[in-house]
């Protein structure tokens, strides 16, 4: 779906035309408007809206606005409070308004609305899009293809692509007098002063919290039919059809994904809610055969991109596309709302809290020798000990920097860390890490960047209503005036024992209502799966060698002897799980690089993998 395309400084108004409803519908020159998209002429501005509102009722009461669409209530609140009037917003969307002399583009907190490009003088929710206007070259950006191999996806502002940036979820644009402005429109400062500011007693707050969830549902399913839910074994999953079905009579249908012949299948615990809440059940089963599919998701994901769910991801839409609902709840940003990786953030505030960091990443720089990768007993002392040391960075399961200078050809000036360059390091509290940890980490690259877009766009890609009531505006709102107790329960000590309680608030607002043995095991996506087949890693090396990246990015030596390492790996199926998982991720991370070249730079029209070789 392209949203827009043109250029900053808009052209005027050359012909109005209406495509559904009372809606006022404007086409500019410099931009290409298509039918998901709602539009409002004010008095010298236009704004254009391309995504989902779920507070519009909500939103026109407390404004005391009448309207009879909701183009002509984003345009009314736009003219009451100008550009602030986006953080009202609960929704997934793209805003875009041509003022007077500025143009503004505001992408929802969580980036699940449309994505936005944008060079010096234009813009796109397309990459694709962009690289088509007259006179853009497609030139590499070779520090952030070694971002990509380290973490998977390229942190904003950054593109794969030389001159192109790119907008995280909850940023604005604002081009004005020649010059392009971004903004953060909520920042760590703001952030951690409201933290603790909430004064209810426990038990009141996850009253609080349980209303606030079912509002969410209900705002979201608001003139729903029919409902599914992405349904697992855990506490996210479990909480939407909780909730859902509380308040909604209707039809639901729940979707699953598991694992032919894998004892980390999500299925028996997702069949256990199914029947407590009498949902029309559906699930499906990998086999490893279904990567053919990737190049469907690589080309229409925009940036480069890898995360090692987009495959179920994408399964479990088009299994939805197949047994369609009228709106589907996602699980999806529940984690990092609340916050990840306490266990190893005590390990790290304990060597911070004895002088001892010195020897954290004295044993970190020891880790990094070539053995401790081979040999699965160091392997498993390398990846704890990794998790601890970069606690303040994303989790990277991909290349590390001295394999990465051997496989780009170019010399690096960075190691793809820049978006943490100027993260704090050093903490007076564990309090104070965890809540820097939880926003400059889980909210700002985890959950803007990776885990929203990538199942919200794969939802689009399927024509689907894939929605995430855990990351609604006053979930968030709520939760960051908590006491980070009351997201995670326990002492650094109790983490450190693995007594700690994560989503301490979300767990024990649903604790009684869960049937016996839900969450008591956690979904696992077994990546490996994928590239079992000696066949298809056959397949996949060719396509990769290929590819003429190999002349303007990749090191082709390089490359090939990472492949032939991970072909000799792969033979050998008892190695530890977290081994076999960061060893496929960067098999992947290469496939799908070259993919993505071919697709967005060689535009080639291949669907599947077949279609490559």
């Amino acid at each position: 779906m392209t949203f827009y395309t043109g250029l900053f400084q808009g052209q005027p108004v050359r012909e109005r035309i209406s495509l559904s409803g009372n809606d006022n519908y404007q086409y500019f020159e410099s931009v290409v408007i298509d039918r998901e998209c709602l539009a409002y002429t004010g008095s010298g501005f236009s704004l254009f809206f391309s995504g989902y509102l779920y507070n519009r009722v909500d939103l026109a009461r407390k404004y005391n606005i009448t309207a009879d669409t909701a183009a002509d209530l984003l345009g009314k609140l736009y003219q009451k409070l100008g550009k602030s009037s986006f953080l009202e917003y609960d929704g997934q969307f793209t805003v875009m308004v041509y003022d007077r002399d500025k143009t503004l583009i505001y992408r929802d907190f969580s980036g699940a609305g449309p994505s936005v490009y944008f060079t010096d003088e234009c813009f796109a929710s397309s990459l694709k899009t962009l690289t088509e206007m007259k006179g853009f070259q497609c030139n590499p950006n070779i520090e952030a293809f070694a971002c990509f191999l380290h973490l998977g996806y390229i942190s904003a502002p950054d593109t794969a692509l030389q001159g192109v940036r790119k907008l995280s979820g909850g940023q604005l644009l604002t081009y004005s007098a020649g010059q392009i402005q971004v903004d953060h429109t909520l920042t760590r400062n703001s952030f951690i002063t409201t933290h603790g500011t909430s004064s209810l007693p426990f038990d009141e707050a996850i009253h609080e919290y349980d209303r606030l969830h079912r509002q969410s549902i209900d705002r979201r399913i608001e003139k729903a039919q029919s409902v599914g839910v992405l349904l697992s074994g855990g506490y996210d999953s479990s909480g939407n059809i909780i909730r859902l079905c509380e308040s909604y009579n209707g039809p639901v249908s729940t979707f699953s994904i598991g694992f032919k012949n894998s004892k980390w299948s999500e299925l028996p615990l997702a069949k256990l809610l199914s029947r407590r809440y009498h949902t029309q059940h559906h699930e499906y089963e990998i086999d490893g055969s279904e990567i053919d599919m990737i190049p469907a998701l690589t080309g229409e994901l925009g940036d480069l991109f890898q995360e090692s769910g987009m495959m179920l991801n994408y399964l479990v839409m088009r299994m939805v596309k197949q047994n369609p609902v009228d709106v589907v709840l996602g699980g999806d940003g529940n984690d990092e709302i609340f916050g990840e990786g306490t266990h190893e953030m005590a390990y790290y505030y304990s060597f911070e809290k004895c002088k001892a960091k010195w020897l954290l990443d004295f044993l970190n720089s020891v880790c990094s020798a070539r053995i401790f990768n081979n040999n699965s007993m160091l392997f498993r002392i390398k990846f704890r000990v990794d998790a601890i040391a970069n606690v303040m960075q994303s989790k990277s399961f991909g290349f590390g920097k001295k394999d990465i200078e051997k496989l780009i050809q170019a010399p690096l000036k960075n190691d793809g860390l820049t978006y943490c360059k100027n993260f704090p390091s050093k903490f007076d509290s564990f309090g104070e890490l965890y809540l820097n940890k939880n926003f400059l980490i889980d909210i700002e690259q985890t959950l803007c960047q990776i885990v929203t877009f990538k199942a919200a766009s794969t939802a689009r890609l399927f024509g689907q209503h894939l929605t995430f009531p855990y990351i609604s505006l006053e979930m968030r709102q709520f939760l960051q005036t908590l006491p980070y107790t009351c997201k995670s329960k326990g002492t650094p000590k109790d983490w450190r024992r693995g007594k700690g309680i994560s989503k301490y608030v979300h767990k024990m607002s649903i604790k009684d209502k869960l049937p016996a043995g839900i969450a008591t095991q956690g979904g696992f996506t077994t990546l490996p799966v994928f590239f079992a087949d000696t066949n298809t890693r056959k397949e996949i090396k060719r396509i990769i060698l290929g590819s003429d990246i190999m002349s303007s990015v990749l090191n082709k030596n390089s490359v090939s002897d990472s492949l032939n390492r991970y072909d000799r790996f792969a033979a050998d199926s008892s190695r530890w799980y977290w081994q076999q998982h960061i060893k496929a991720f960067k098999f992947f991370n290469l496939l799908v690089m070259v993919l993505w070249w071919e697709q967005v730079v060689n535009k080639h029209k291949g669907a599947t993998l077949k279609d490559f070789t």
